[in-house]
């Protein structure tokens, strides 16, 4: 059987457009990045977090010390919202986006 001829990626005159990059896990994965920022901005002594949204990668259920963290941030934002409205200050909305499980993507499962 003759050989099928590889399509190129879509061409715009002169530019070549792709929608991925291979072996570029690092930069394409949200939570590939987001280890690789938080280690790059902790190796310069930064809290990563003055940099990135606060972020929570809970692996090992609601027993881990991770979800522990998340649940005592959860209520610092709640008590800091009490005291912002007796000081008739705007609310600040305690909302976070919650993706369940490894290996979700394109949405499927996501809350707010």
């Amino acid at each position: 059987t003759p050989k099928q001829k590889v399509k190129p990626p879509m061409q715009c005159d002169s530019i070549n457009l792709s929608n991925h990059l291979e072996g570029h896990i690092h930069l394409s994965n949200k939570k590939a990045l987001y280890y690789n920022m938080k280690m790059y901005y902790e190796s310069l002594g930064e809290n990563p977090f003055d940099y990135l949204p606060l972020t929570f990668h809970i692996k090992d259920g609601v027993d881990s010390d991770v979800f522990r963290n998340f649940t005592e941030q959860f209520k610092a934002f709640e008590a800091m919202n009490e005291e912002e409205s007796k000081a008739k200050r705007p609310k600040i909305y305690n909302v976070w986006i919650i993706k369940p499980g490894e290996n979700t993507n394109r949405g499927s499962g996501i809350t707010v």
